[in-house]
């Protein structure tokens, strides 16, 4: 595998993608917070884990905030999703189909790149989530821009802060 080259991002220099906790001030939860792991040597995801007990009444969705942001380069995203088992076996789809996170996330001063999950519940069923249960997935995926794709514009906000 190739090592990721140094890249500089917000006040310092980041060898590779790395996980974090946000600060304090933009926390949701209390209490130890434990960051993205992948399952297997072959995982091309990472799992996130619930920082709390959330349960999401039938036909209804829940917003978990996982308190974890993420720095990666920026030709590179964030793709998140729903684990497998989730949909499969209980019917449990992200609310917007696909998130993405944008490397200009991480830091932002409204959200500190606060990652989260809206998980919605297609079933008859409530879906129970315990704290440290598996409630989603990343992949650092990358990208390219076309020739038009350059823009200054800088990120201030979270979900749906671009499209105002």
């Amino acid at each position: 595998m190739k090592p990721m080259k140094n890249f500089l991002l917000g006040n310092g220099v980041i060898k590779m993608a790395r996980w974090a906790v946000v600060k304090d001030s933009m926390r949701c939860h209390e209490g130890e917070i434990r960051l993205p792991e992948r399952a297997t040597e072959c995982s091309g995801g990472y799992d996130f884990f619930s920082p709390c007990n959330v349960t999401i009444l039938p036909h209804s969705k829940s917003l978990i905030m996982t308190d974890v942001k993420a720095y990666f380069e920026s030709n590179q995203e964030l793709l998140l999703n729903v684990r497998s088992s989730q949909g499969i076996k209980h019917g449990i789809i992200l609310a917007n189909t696909q998130g993405w996170v944008e490397s200009d996330f991480a830091d932002n001063p409204q959200t500190d790149g606060n990652i989260g999950f809206c998980l919605f519940n297609t079933s008859d069923k409530p879906y129970e989530i315990h704290k440290g249960d598996k409630i989603g997935q990343a992949m650092l995926i990358h990208y390219d821009t076309f020739e038009n794709g350059n823009t200054d514009v800088k990120r201030m906000g979270g979900i749906g802060s671009t499209g105002r």
